[in-house]
């Protein structure tokens, strides 16, 4: 078929057709080329970046969490040493002036047991 068609071809025109593209390069067509592996370059570089900006945000988020856990551990411990400081120094401030309030040390402790629990409560509660 092909041969029929290069003898239709020579009869037409008279000549053997050429090998060559139907649409041979252009300089354009070189610039786009260029203009798309620039642009593909140009999209890797920001997927890397954007994976690496992602990535590392997210370490960040988690070691800032992971500090202020700790940090509310600390606080509250912080917190139980002041109450205990505040503790001995009372106490402490109250030893060296037993003489002077001429307090006495209690051998035995009597509590007294309430019959009635809901009476202490009204009466522990203002009333309006």
């Amino acid at each position: 078929m092909s041969r029929l068609l290069l003898l239709a071809h020579v009869a037409t025109f008279g000549a053997i057709p050429s090998r060559a593209p139907a649409h041979p390069r252009t300089r354009t067509h070189a610039r786009s080329e260029y203009v798309a592996i620039a642009f593909f370059i140009l999209a890797l570089i920001g997927g890397v970046a954007y994976l690496f900006i992602v990535n590392s945000l997210a370490t960040t988020g988690f070691s800032v969490k992971a500090r202020s856990v700790q940090l509310e551990r600390l606080e509250r411990e912080r917190a139980a040493l002041v109450a205990e400081h505040e503790l001995r120094k009372s106490w402490d401030s109250i030893v060296p002036r037993l003489p002077e309030l001429q307090l006495v040390e209690s051998k035995k402790i009597d509590y007294i047991q309430a019959l009635d629990p809901v009476a202490l409560a009204s009466y522990a509660t203002p009333s309006p």
